[in-house]
């Protein structure tokens, strides 16, 4: 029994859980929970039957789990500000069809970079082969001078 215990918990002090995660309470605004072990997290409670739901909007949704970086945080935040605000905008599928276009040429800029830093290695690569391929040369041509 005691040994279950033990591994039980070293099985839990070993995972890596999430210290902080990112939630949308409503399309208008983004709270972040850090996790700790004494602190308690306050979650609305839900909407009764009686009660309007433009007092409390019933959706409750997790964005995404942020990093402790704080820049990570914040363009996290960011991003799912600007999310919100494209659902009530009605230019947003010109928007979401601009951001998918900057993402493609985002990844079209990578791929490039990838082929340049390739084709600069095969450069390097044929300019060692020129340079030991000449001090072969060179040498050949003195031992034929040697032996003449």
């Amino acid at each position: 029994m005691d040994h279950e215990k033990s591994t039980s918990h070293h099985i839990m002090s070993s995972l890596n859980f999430p210290r902080q995660l990112s939630i949308s309470l409503n399309p208008n605004r983004i709270t972040v929970i850090k996790g700790s072990r004494d602190h308690t997290i306050d979650i609305p409670r839900p909407i009764t039957g009686g009660e309007s739901s433009q007092k409390q909007p019933p959706n409750f949704q997790v964005v995404g789990i942020a990093s402790s970086s704080s820049k990570e945080l914040e363009e996290g935040a960011l991003e799912a500000a600007l999310e919100a605000e494209l659902r009530k905008d009605p230019n947003s599928e010109k928007i979401a069809h601009l951001q998918e276009l900057v993402t493609r040429l985002r990844l079209e800029v990578q791929h490039y970079q990838k082929r340049s830093y390739f084709y600069k290695g095969e450069a390097e690569h044929a300019m060692e082969t020129l340079s030991s391929v000449k001090m072969k040369v060179s040498r050949i041509a003195k031992f034929i001078r040697f032996r003449e």
